[in-house]
């Protein structure tokens, strides 16, 4: 059941990610976030961003164009 519930999650967040690629709006995708998230990138130039305020402030001045496409949900450790 507890991989059910994950993937849903993950799912619902995929949803809403591209939901706000396609519309330009990352309102609802960015309120998902805890006001103490943190995003970061492997590999690329940019972040991280600190705090929901400036993950916001990153969608809006650089806004991803491509939508995510889940291809598996797998369990890699216990936690």
């Amino acid at each position: 059941m507890f991989m059910d519930d994950i993937r849903a999650a993950i799912s619902d967040h995929a949803m809403l990610f591209n939901e706000a690629v396609r519309s330009g709006n990352f309102s609802a995708f960015v309120a998902t976030f805890t006001e103490d998230a943190v995003m970061r990138f492997e590999n690329m130039p940019v972040g991280p961003y600190e705090g929901r305020a400036a993950i916001a402030v990153a969608y809006a001045t650089q806004p991803p164009t491509d939508t995510m496409t889940l291809e598996s949900v797998e369990a890699i450790g216990s936690d």
